[in-house]
């Protein structure tokens, strides 16, 4: 028999989320910048979620993980969403694209 939902709380799942997205999403414009490529790190935002819980001392439950899992990829992958990186963003560096348009690209 499936186990009812835990509760939910916005209070903390929220503030976490954003804090490890905005980490992700500086690893991802250095990294994205570089390569053209992003992560969505769906795994690393679920573990360092529940390292935060255990240090925290605080028992976090499935739905709180996965809501703050959500949030941080949703924060983290923000570089490649707004159109900051990609594959003519990082032939820049190499020359390949003039600098007017990939201006024009992320506008």
């Amino acid at each position: 028999m499936a186990q009812p939902p835990q509760k939910l709380s916005l209070l903390r799942s929220l503030p976490i989320g954003i804090f490890i997205g905005t980490l992700l999403n500086f690893s991802n414009t250095y990294f994205g910048l570089q390569t053209g490529w992003v992560t969505m790190a769906s795994l690393q935002s679920a573990l360092l979620a529940f390292g935060i819980a255990k240090v925290a001392k605080w028992k976090m439950s499935v739905e709180e993980n996965v809501f703050i899992q959500t949030v941080a990829v949703a924060v983290g992958t923000m570089p490649l969403a707004a159109g900051f990186v990609g594959k003519r963003t990082s032939s820049a560096q190499e020359g390949e694209y003039p600098l007017c348009e990939i201006e024009a690209y992320i506008l």
